[in-house]
Parts: structure tokens; sequence; C-alpha cells
């Protein structure tokens, strides 16, 4: 998992290239922010989220093919990773939503606000939606990176 912000995106994409798609997608100018699926190309795709963020989320999420990289463009939100360790007791695999979820612990919480991103790689658990202070709206754009 990466916790940044997008001046720093550049120095991961050696790393990990992908990032590098996204950078040139991002410098062509803000993202169509329309809730939904938006295809970028053939490995890169994103959607929009527009939710409410709450303070009583238990549940960790868990990708087997899928990147996910997160860039809030509106609202604030925490961000809870958890320890791999969580896949042993994952419920049971949507593979249409590329998606477990899992109950646990956090080993991380980040406070995600515009201009800030997140990269959570395959088996890394993580919960966005959770409230900074008090119940908020959030738009945010979720790239879905196709590495499997």
């Amino acid at each position: 998992m990466i916790f940044d912000t997008l001046d720093n995106l550049a120095l991961y994409e050696k790393a990990f290239p992908f990032l590098g798609e996204i950078r040139a997608f991002l410098e062509k100018g803000e993202p169509d922010l329309e809730k939904g699926c938006h295809i970028v190309s053939d490995t890169l795709r994103y959607n929009v989220a527009a939710y409410t963020t709450c303070k009583d989320k238990k549940l960790h999420e868990i990708h087997r093919r899928e990147v996910d990289v997160q860039i809030i463009y509106e609202g604030e939100e925490l961000i809870k990773a958890g320890d791999r360790a969580l896949l042993a007791s994952a419920g049971p695999y949507d593979s249409e939503g590329d998606a477990s979820m899992v109950e646990g612990g956090a080993l991380a919480t980040y406070h995600m606000t515009k201009g800030h991103f997140v990269v959570f790689l395959p088996g890394e658990p993580h919960m966005p939606g959770i409230s900074v202070t008090e119940d908020s709206p959030v738009r945010k754009v979720i790239f879905k990176v196709a590495i499997n």
C-alpha cells in the first residue's frame, strides 16, 4: 500500500509503471466525475463513487485481480489498511466485483483529502469511507488496474 500526495505520484512509477498511465491521464485534465465506470484503456478504468462517510464501518475489502488507486476530489475520509493475515478469514469472493469482505483491525489509518492518493495492491485489506469527525459527503475516483 502507498499513501501520499498526487505531487509525488511520479516517484512510484518505476516500481509501479501503471501509475505513469494514471499520471498521464490526470495531466490531461480533471477526470469525468460523473458517477459510474469510465474506461481509460484495456488495462485501466476508473469508477466515480459518491457516498456519505460513516463512523461504524467494520469490514475491509480485499481484491484479487485489480489494484485500487483512490483519489478524493470532494470531501475527506479516513481509510484503514489491514494486515494481510485477514485473508485467512475473508468471506466469500465475489468474482464480478473482485472483492471479499472481512472484519478486522487496522495496521494504519490515513486521513484522505483532496490532492492525496492511496494504492492498494491485490490482497491488501482496506476500509474506505470512514468519517473523520462527522458523516460527510465524498466524491472520489477509484482507478482499477487489471494485473491478473
